[in-house]
């Protein structure tokens, strides 16, 4: 027969309990790798998202595919976790922005913004969320989209709508100038408050909802 190893009762149920333990912990490493699982399918597969997560020096704690590739195109940066967020940043005033904008979701507060980069010509809408635990503000979470297609289609459309009712406006001044001179004749009513109503749609359409033009 092969050799015995002899333990005291005392002693085996020590190895009991440090078994227990040692089970108890591959099910907590287990609970926590099937969540971590969970959490990168939901932030990779958030279609067009960019999400990111700092600590209170600007550091990564996390990010998305969708980040990682967008600071390569952008930046031409391979970023890691443990890395400052800012330090991939080479625009100076782009920088300063965002560092205000982190500062700002540091201190508490949830917020959505417009950046625009000129190099490259890129929009962002970013909203930034504070990351709270115990009550205190320990860094700061990002969500942010790409929509610079959106930005030029709104440019386009705006300096399509300024071309084609400006002239409205010419015209218009001229009608008010012919009618304090002619206040007698009737003869331009229609098409004066015609031009006016072109020209309350290319103002509202330029700087907003304005009071409508008298059309008397």
């Amino acid at each position: 027969m092969g050799d015995k190893i002899l333990i005291t009762k005392k002693e085996y149920i020590n190895l009991q309990e440090r078994l227990k333990k040692l089970g108890g912990l591959r099910g907590v490493e287990t609970e926590l790798e099937s969540r971590y699982v969970l959490l990168s399918s939901l932030i990779n597969n958030a279609g067009d998202m960019i999400i990111f997560s700092l600590d209170k020096d600007y550091r990564y704690k996390a990010f998305n595919e969708k980040h990682l590739s967008e600071m390569k195109k952008v930046w031409n940066a391979d970023i890691r976790v443990g890395i400052n967020f800012l330090e991939y940043m080479h625009i100076p005033e782009l920088k300063d922005r965002t560092r205000k904008s982190i500062d700002r979701a540091l201190r508490g507060e949830a917020f959505t913004e417009i950046i625009h980069q000129s190099e490259p010509d890129i929009y962002y809408e970013s909203s930034w969320y504070p990351v709270v635990q115990n009550e205190k503000v320990i860094g700061v979470t990002a969500y942010t989209r790409d929509i610079t297609g959106r930005m030029h289609i709104e440019e386009d459309l705006k300096k399509s709508a300024d071309e084609i009712c400006l002239p409205s406006v010419v015209i218009f001044i001229q009608l008010l100038y012919l009618r304090a001179m002619n206040p007698e004749k009737s003869v331009t009513s229609s098409v004066f408050h015609a031009t006016s109503r072109s020209v309350n749609a290319w103002r509202m359409s330029s700087i907003g909802s304005t009071p409508s033009l008298n059309n008397g």
